[in-house]
């Protein structure tokens, strides 16, 4: 008997909570506002949500910003240093020197 005398009270007191009209009119209202304020699109939730996205993307911004200040000091090299195009050329490109003989060492521990 005593497992039901908590929720026997709690009926109770619910039931006097509902049945002062006005009250439960507020706490309804209030309830309908809490729940706009943080669900609607305008609301809490979504402003959060908006605002990772914003720290996100800043990030991101701030990223490749320094790739760009990276590739215009390398486009400077590439501008002012034979020495660099030559290597690029011969790197990346596989070109050589007129009767040049390149000769391709190919380590052991590759294979």
């Amino acid at each position: 008997m005593r497992s039901e005398e908590p929720q026997h009270e709690r009926f109770h007191l619910l039931k006097k909570l509902l049945a002062n009209r006005n009250l439960a009119l507020l706490v309804g209202g209030l309830i309908v506002v809490i729940l706009f304020v943080t669900l609607s699109n305008k609301g809490l939730i979504r402003r959060l949500i908006l605002e990772h996205e914003v720290a996100t993307t800043e990030e991101s911004i701030s990223e490749i910003q320094k790739d760009i200040r990276e590739l215009e000091r390398r486009k400077q090299v590439l501008e002012t240093s034979l020495f660099e195009i030559e290597k690029v050329a011969r790197e990346q490109h596989g070109m050589k020197k007129p009767n040049e003989i390149v000769y391709i060492i190919k380590d052991e521990s590759e294979d």
